[in-house]
């Protein structure tokens, strides 16, 4: 029975520590911890192995290589423990951890070798037992050396952590011993000390526990993790321990009924159990996790709920507070503390933090782009724990505790980090389980977007702000100009006819008697004052045009209305005029007054061009929606320079005429809903083209 126990115990201790090395590995290999505690693993499975060869041995040859197997395994153990905690308390001592592995590498020759280990005897009855020689001693001796110190560099070092990294590395540390403790006390009979050898049993269960807690949980929830044990533990300690006890217990009445065929009922009863005991086994941890996790599961609730919600935010301000306060609100952290980068200082600074333990935002918290932390977050781009402090340098080991943080999450956006989440220790004293790893990984994913979306809004928004500050300034510049040459074409305008008043009423006094000189008198004032009030006139149409008194209009009558009225003046200069208008169907909706001004006013111009003679074309054609008018002339033509000011009030290059009516006449036709355009060269005559739509839109004016 011992022999077979002691082959259960290898069996449980390969299984379980091959299958949770195989977790590891595939969850987060590229962890220096991980790695290492995978190596661990692989470890303690050689020893179970070679524990099961050693149990199922019928011969002392087989016992001694079982031995041997395990022995490599058990060696290599130890040094992988003494070097995984100073990994884990920041302690990495190479040149000693070197030596640890070259103890165990000249301990596994010597042990393969037989040098170490080649005598055999039996303290446990058919169990074989090897005895321990003096260099198998002075080996196992260097291996308990390098174990012994990295327990005690444990005890010591989580000392200086913070809560909660402390109770968990505490209860990483007292795990461990535990395990070592039972798996070496299988070592002891090989040097007369006479203890039943079934200390291997702890090994399975602490490397459960220990691994589980470092790859789920992040340097272990205790609480969730004993509890998740716990269950598993007495369920299936019922599922055994009950057809074993029908078994023992039962047999005699069995006996009595069903005679050599008793045995089939611890059987079933066992095969019972067995297919309904993984459905126990969840029912109770959902029911246990569901009460412990409960808080936890409703924050992690609501951080999935804010990440959606977070990019609909436009102002950054607004946006970093909602970050840090639901951040700090619904997990209950020390502080919950933002840093974004800053393009004018080259540095992330701190913008927003929430709890009670926030850093203070006056102080200006910033981290420049080349502190080994910040170089840290940019090239590993995951959030950094204390979990993986160890593996770091002094300057991030420093610079997180300065932080007083307990988590790191980065904020990536195209392969660049943009700002990081620092989160403070929980303010119940639980630590940060994998699930929230990923509902904060998901929370600064989706803050990452919403800071980018909020800061490419700001800077829109700046720059449509500049951008309308400047349009101000130039329409204002621009109104300044016009009002202007408004002045100075008027008092230009009103100047002419008041010098002419002026100085006939200079003479006045002096001639007064003299009839004729009265008679001119009169007849200039009153001309000059007509002069005025057409220029009051026409600026009030510019000003405040009358309304539109819609109604059918010929416009092809009108046009041709408006040729013969000027017929004898294009005669006397020699002008040929051509007009292609059709006689009918040139209807559209309008003012026909003012569309005769129009008319009137682009013919007169076209006309004082062609002083010396030309050609005057007016064509006019229907389209489906609109009429098209072009009036062209063969005169001087416009330079660029004046073709920029053409529809400016009062600007005019003629000896005549006072600039206005140009201006008119595009006020009239933008009031029809039409358009109106002018292309001139120098010799090459002006041409003049308007599109006026045949229906008026509701509410023109």
């Amino acid at each position: 029975m011992t022999a077979f126990l002691f082959a259960i115990s290898g069996l449980l201790t390969a299984i379980t520590c091959f299958a949770l090395a195989l977790l590891i590995l595939i969850r987060s290999p590229r962890l220096p911890v991980n790695r290492l505690m995978t190596l661990f693993n692989l470890c303690c499975a050689l020893w179970g192995i070679g524990i099961v060869q050693v149990g199922l041995a019928r011969s002392a040859e087989q016992a001694i290589w079982g031995w041997r197997i395990a022995h490599v395994g058990g060696f290599f153990l130890g040094t992988v423990f003494f070097q995984l905690s100073g990994l884990l308390i920041g302690k990495q001592r190479s040149n000693f951890v070197t030596i640890a592995h070259a103890v165990a590498a000249v301990g596994g020759v010597l042990v393969v070798q037989g040098i170490a280990m080649s005598e055999i005897w039996h303290p446990f009855g058919p169990l074989h037992y090897h005895r321990a020689n003096a260099i198998y001693s002075v080996i196992v001796a260097g291996w308990a050396f390098f174990v012994i110190w990295g327990h005690v560099q444990l005890f010591a070092g989580y000392q200086r952590f913070a809560e909660p990294e402390r109770t968990r590395l505490r209860f990483i540390t007292w795990a461990w011993a535990i395990g070592f403790v039972g798996g070496t006390s299988t070592l002891l009979p090989q040097f007369g000390v006479l203890i039943p050898p079934y200390g291997n049993f702890s090994i399975p269960v602490y490397a459960f526990v220990v691994t589980y807690a470092i790859t789920k949980h992040g340097l272990l929830d205790v609480q969730l993790v004993i509890t998740r044990t716990t269950l598993w533990l007495a369920t299936y300690l019922v599922i055994l321990a009950l057809p074993f006890a029908v078994g023992v217990y039962g047999r005699a009445a069995l006996e009595a009924h069903l005679g050599s065929d008793w045995w089939l009922v611890p059987v079933v009863v066992g095969t019972l159990l067995a297919t309904v005991g993984p459905g126990i086994y969840a029912a109770l941890r959902h029911k246990a996790e569901e009460r412990l996790l409960r808080s936890q599961r409703a924050y992690q609730t609501i951080l999935r709920r804010a990440a959606r919600n977070m990019t609909q935010v436009r102002s950054i301000g607004k946006l970093s507070r909602l970050i840090t306060g639901v951040v700090s609100h619904s997990v209950r952290v020390a502080h919950a503390s933002l840093f974004l980068w800053d393009e004018a200082s080259s540095s992330f600074r701190l913008v927003s933090s929430h709890g009670p333990s926030r850093p203070g935002l006056r102080s200006q918290y910033c981290l420049d782009k080349e502190d080994a932390f910040v170089r840290h977050l940019a090239s590993s781009r995951e959030p950094l724990t204390t979990q993986f402090l160890a593996t770091q340098d002094s300057v991030v080991r420093e610079r997180f505790e300065e932080l007083q943080a307990a988590v790191v999450v980065p904020g990536v956006m195209e392969e660049k980090v943009i700002g990081f989440i620092v989160l403070g220790p929980k303010l119940s004293g639980a630590g940060y389980s994998s699930d929230d790893m990923h509902a904060f990984e998901t929370l600064a994913y989706e803050a990452a977007i919403a800071i980018d979306n909020a800061l490419a809004y700001e800077e829109l928004a700046k720059t449509n702000e500049y951008l309308r500050a400047v349009t101000e300034r130039l329409l204002h510049q621009e109104k300044l100009a016009a009002v202007g040459q408004f002045a100075a074409g008027m008092a230009h305008e009103i100047k002419n006819p008041l010098s002419a008043i002026k100085t006939f009423a200079e003479f006045l006094p002096d001639r007064y008697e003299d009839a004729d000189f009265r008679g001119k008198f009169s007849r200039i004032v009153q001309s000059e004052i007509e002069r005025i009030n057409g220029i009051v006139r026409q600026l009030l149409d510019l000003a405040k045009p009358a309304p539109l008194e819609l109604q059918q209009v010929d416009l092809g009558r009108t046009l041709q209305d408006m040729a013969t009225l000027l017929s004898n003046q294009c005669m006397k200069q020699g002008i040929e005029v051509a007009i292609s208008v059709e006689e009918r169907g040139l209807i559209l909706e309008g003012d026909p007054a003012q569309l005769k001004q129009v008319a009137l006013n682009l013919l007169m111009n076209a006309i004082e061009a062609m002083e010396k003679g030309g050609r005057l074309s007016v064509a006019c054609q229907k389209g489906e929606r609109e009429i098209v008018l072009c009036i062209s002339d063969s005169g001087a033509g416009i330079t660029p320079e004046n073709l920029k000011h053409i529809w400016d009030p009062f600007f005019t290059t003629k000896a005549r005429g006072m600039g206005l009516g140009l201006a008119v006449v595009r006020d009239i036709i933008e009031r029809h809903a039409g358009h109106i355009a002018i292309k001139s060269g120098v010799g090459e005559g002006t041409r003049v083209d308007i599109r006026l739509p045949i229906h008026q839109p509701a509410g023109s004016q």
